[in-house]
């Protein structure tokens, strides 16, 4: 009978180990799943930023198009470097003001300090390549 006690007792033992240890999973694998779901609200708000953005840039276009056609030939219009420098002066990461300038004046080309092209900026480039941008 002693036996059976003992059995019972290694039992219950092994019991509460298990319990602990799945009440312990089972709040690792809640956080794990709520970080996905932050990460997936958080993807699904910036493709919907980056398609507004889409869409205010092809309106952009057309607004460039429609003012240098109604602009006469032989009208010299100054570049308008202070609003530009407003502009950019907006940028609080570096990297960003680099591919808005890229982008805006080198028309999607980058030139390294020698004037030498080195980079050809590609709107996908960045999205395989597995790095965290921290800000």
């Amino acid at each position: 009978m002693s036996c059976l006690v003992q059995q019972t007792r290694n039992f219950e033992q092994v019991l509460a180990g298990t319990s602990a240890s799945s009440e312990e999973m089972s709040k690792v694998i809640g956080r794990m799943v709520t970080g996905m779901q932050f990460q997936d609200l958080t993807k699904q708000r910036l493709e919907h930023v980056a398609d507004s953005m889409t869409i205010v840039t092809a309106g952009l276009e057309d607004l460039v198009a429609r003012t240098r056609a109604s602009i006469p030939d032989g009208v010299d219009v100054p570049f308008p470097q202070e609003w530009l420098d407003g502009l950019l002066s907006r940028f609080t990461l570096s990297e960003m003001r680099q591919r808005f300038v890229r982008r805006l004046l080198m028309e999607g080309t980058a030139l390294d300090e020698h004037g030498i092209l080195d980079v050809d900026v590609d709107e996908g480039a960045d999205s395989g390549s597995g790095d965290v941008e921290l800000f």
